[in-house]
């Protein structure tokens, strides 16, 4: 079961419905620790996640909640700017949920969905780079933040991410 990001908190971004929500639940299980551990390290995550499951909704010690929330930081030129990991995340997965959504995978093979009433989006021309890069934007702010205080993340082996272009 996910622990940082739940279901609800996608109802603005993906339509739920009986047969959607297993699905959506699958990629919330397996995804969510594998962008953490990509955000933080291996180590770094595990503490994040023994601070975090405490009280279940938000981390107790400052330098999670540091990361765990938005920001906006000054550095020189320019502004790291963070949604919080929590929407980061939300980002992530539903961009995963959202592209293979786009095609069905059956015995004959890969199938694109079809309706009745509508075309199907090309990956350009929907909004799921647009959602996946704000997500990598906020993934790389927090572990500039972490970077400029490395004391305090201790075990810190995060992966950088670039942005898609499609």
């Amino acid at each position: 079961m996910s622990l940082f990001v739940k279901l609800v908190d996608f109802e603005t971004i993906v339509q739920q419905d009986k047969y959607t929500v297993v699905t959506l639940q699958k990629y919330l299980d397996e995804l969510e620790d594998g962008y953490l551990i990509q955000l933080l390290g291996a180590t770094l995550f595990s503490e994040f996640k023994t601070d975090f499951s405490i009280i279940g909704t938000v981390p107790t010690e400052q330098r999670f909640l540091d990361i765990w929330n938005a920001f906006n930081t000054d550095n020189n030129s320019e502004i790291k700017t963070s949604l919080g990991i929590k929407k980061m995340l939300v980002g992530f997965i539903a961009f995963e949920f959202l592209r293979d959504e786009m095609v069905k995978k059956t015995i004959g093979g890969l199938v694109q969905n079809e309706q009745v009433n509508a075309v199907v989006a090309s990956f350009q021309s929907s909004d799921l780079l647009t959602l996946h890069n704000r997500s990598v934007n906020t993934h790389n702010a927090i572990q500039w933040l972490i970077d400029e205080d490395l004391t305090l993340y201790e075990g810190f082996n995060g992966v950088s991410m670039g942005i898609s272009i499609g």
